[in-house]
């Protein structure tokens, strides 16, 4: 069996169209992915539509393993937002792992890219999708979850306009704001994780410390995308992705699209500084930022300046580079 991508999914995650787990009964395949699959299903006692997300049993190691996902899901299951898809559920079938979810009838932000290529997004349709997608991570950071695997194809835009993030199941909850600073690495690694390399910020690649920074960074990318329809670091292999991200600084958006206001350039600009420290320190802060590039005003300091990154960031990077390659590359394979 293998994904859209051609990657083999493990041989015992056999088709679960039709069947009955619980409550739930299974009725098509909505999608696969690094971390298993993703079905449509029916609540039977509730009559309603829901997100089954099995994770791929090859990636349950342990008992310790299971009850951190389902701490996360617990903790991911009281952030009340409604652009947030909600958690409804976890079971576990015969040692799998299974996550219900609200199901999001809508479309990806991938899908919006690929419905209409050449055509650049409107500003103000922009600004609507990014302003949204901010409130939601204001939401969720400051009830202490960070996402980790943010990228267009986890935002999904209803037909009403309204925006769900999805994949919060498996969010890391972390319990004070000191730990949300420093998230360890070894939980992140420890998920599908490190993300997708294509969004993953440089201090997840170096596999440095991490915090909600690193879900700005991955917006960020997320909204060059979209705006320039085309991602900032393109991947002819992992080692070039690796250099682009660490070393190198994308095409300015203004130099793309002529009608890309330099206030909204800069703060996309910020929200993808390699230097952690250089980027926003919250969503909210982001969002005052947004807000006043749509309008037309005036930033704050940080967003104006020129993204120097700090010497200390970049401290004995030679050797880090060198274990980021080898982590790269390790992660590429273990999700084949």
């Amino acid at each position: 069996m293998e994904n859209p991508d051609g990657n083999p999914l493990p041989s015992d995650m056999r088709d679960l169209q039709n069947t009955l787990l619980g409550r739930y009964q299974i009725q098509k395949l909505l999608g696969r992915g690094g971390m298993g699959e993703v079905y449509l299903a029916q609540d039977t006692m509730l009559k309603r539509a829901v997100a089954l997300k099995r994770l791929r049993p090859d990636r349950e190691h342990s008992q310790e393993e299971s009850q951190r996902i389902l701490r996360e899901a617990q903790a991911a299951s009281k952030l009340s937002n409604p652009r947030i898809a909600a958690v409804y559920d976890v079971l576990k079938h015969q040692g799998e792992v299974f996550l219900v979810m609200e199901y999001v009838d809508g479309t990806s932000l991938r899908d919006l890219l690929l419905d209409s290529p050449g055509n650049p997004l409107p500003l103000d349709r922009f600004f609507d999708i990014a302003n949204q997608c901010v409130q939601a991570f204001d939401a969720a950071h400051t009830a202490g979850l960070v996402h980790q695997d943010i990228k267009p194809d986890n935002i999904m835009v209803m037909d009403s306009g309204q925006i769900k993030i999805l994949d919060f199941g498996l969010a890391v909850k972390v319990s004070s704001e000191d730990d949300l600073r420093t998230l360890s690495t070894e939980t992140f690694h420890e998920r599908e994780s490190g993300g997708t390399p294509s969004y993953m910020a440089p201090e997840a690649i170096l596999g440095r410390t991490l915090d909600r920074r690193a879900d700005i960074y991955s917006l960020g990318v997320t909204f060059y995308e979209l705006l320039a329809r085309e991602r900032p670091f393109t991947k002819d292999s992992d080692v070039s992705l690796v250099d682009q991200v660490l070393h190198h600084d994308p095409i300015p958006l203004t130099k793309i699209r002529e009608d890309i206001p330099e206030g909204l350039a800069s703060v996309v600009q910020r929200m993808m500084a390699k230097d952690p420290e250089a980027r926003y320190a919250s969503a909210r802060d982001m969002l005052k930022d947004l807000v006043a590039a749509e309008q037309g005003e005036n930033l704050s300091t940080g967003a104006q300046r020129s993204m120097v990154q700090k010497e200390s960031f970049w401290k004995s990077r030679t050797g880090a580079v060198v274990f980021a390659l080898a982590g790269l590359i390790l992660f590429t394979l273990w999700s084949r």
